[in-house]
């Protein structure tokens, strides 16, 4: 073999080493195990085997977790053990060794990453000020990158569980001036309970400005509509309301309107909602839970508009709805779409709150994974009913 072939296969053998991915550490596949643990949690079809499933990923989160931190790890290896104990729901755990993870005096260009996983175990912790330091020093040191966007959305959804409404506009309004359009509703909604009526529209505005033409959102107009009608009289039209078991009796009364649809999957999550405010807030206290949606003339069995259908029919529609999801409050109809999205009715599920006065008190398309929306709801009508 001469030279010349030899050092043509080296050089082929040195670019196929280059070529060939890293082997993955032993830290990252154990947290890739622990990751398909805890979806075999939420996929567990019993009490019995979530909780078997729940032991089993604990105890390997625990001995492994244990195991790695004993040798010698690199800096983000030191954060994926923290991501083990993060799918075992051990937070604390997960805290001290992420905090370990940024602390190590090893280099790697992963730091904003290791920071966005600090700071989202510090929010499954609840460690509300410390993530909410983390963020403000990820937009700071990490300005402009996709993880400090992540972070200051995954800060400010927690913030919100705390209802720390000015944190958290501050921290969603960062996500969404780095285009997270998913931040826009949550930070309306805070801004709004921090009664900055103002802003929510300013950051409404920015949003279809930021869009496009190409981009709009036909929600946003809808949005921007009823935002600004937040502690103003809400010129609802209770003559279009037709409810199908008599008309309510609303003056003086806190109204709480969930909005459905035949065709929707959200009306059951809608009917159930609004009977657990109704259970919690009966008629006595002045509060009327009114389920409303329009004419849509949609048979239900069929999933075809049927122009023939009449609203009487429609009503017994709803009122088998009712009754199919246990619903002990008032069901209300609209004359059509328009006189829907008068209401700020958008995109569902959807709730608005009107107190006594007849003044908008909360709107929102509702998030149906984050129970703070319910928190939020309840504590609303409370203040509105006294």
């Amino acid at each position: 073999m001469s030279t010349l072939t030899r050092l043509v296969l080296l050089a082929v053998f040195a670019l196929g080493l280059l070529a060939s991915p890293a082997a993955a550490s032993e830290a990252s596949e154990a947290y890739k195990k622990a990751r398909a643990m805890a979806k075999a949690v939420n996929a567990a079809a019993t009490d019995e085997d979530r909780a078997a499933a729940e032991k089993k990923l604990r105890d390997f989160a625990s001995s492994k977790a244990s195991s790695l931190l004993g040798g010698e790890l690199s800096k983000m290896d030191t954060a994926h053990v923290g991501r083990i104990y993060g799918e075992a729901g051990m937070h604390p755990e997960a805290v001290a060794a992420l905090e370990k993870a940024l602390k190590h005096p090893g280099r790697t260009k992963y730091a904003s990453t290791i920071y966005l996983l600090y700071a989202r175990a510090l929010v499954a912790n609840q460690q509300w000020n410390q993530a909410y330091a983390t963020y403000q020093y990820m937009k700071d040191k990490f300005e402009g990158d996709k993880n400090t966007k992540n972070a200051s959305m995954s800060v400010g959804l927690g913030l919100r569980r705390a209802k720390r409404w000015k944190e958290s506009a501050d921290a969603l309004n960062t996500s969404l001036k780095m285009k997270n359009a998913g931040a826009l509703k949550p930070l309306v909604n805070s801004l709004l309970l921090d009664k900055r009526r103002d802003e929510a529209v300013a950051a409404i505005e920015f949003a279809i400005g930021a869009a496009g033409e190409k981009g709009a959102n036909e929600g946003h107009p809808i949005l921007l509509a009823i935002t600004k009608l937040h502690g103003e009289t809400l010129p609802l039209d209770f003559e279009a309301l037709a409810p199908a078991d008599g008309a309510p009796d609303l003056a003086g009364k806190v109204v709480v309107m969930g909005a459905w649809n035949v065709s929707a999957g959200s009306i059951r999550w809608t009917m159930e909602t609004l009977q657990g405010i109704w259970e919690k807030f009966p008629p006595k206290d002045d509060v009327v839970t009114l389920a409303v949606t329009t004419y849509y003339k949609k048979n239900p069995d069929t999933g075809l508009f049927e122009d023939e259908m009449t609203p009487e029919q429609e009503r017994e529609i709803g009122l088998s709805y009712r009754e199919h999801h246990g619903f002990k409050g008032l069901l209300g109809y609209v004359k059509d779409r328009e006189a829907l999205q008068a209401l700020g009715v958008s995109a569902l599920p959807y709730i608005a709150i009107i107190g006594k006065d007849g003044k908008l008190l909360y709107s929102h398309t509702i998030n149906r994974k984050d129970p703070t929306e319910i928190e939020v709801i309840h504590e609303i009508i409370e203040r509105a009913k006294r």
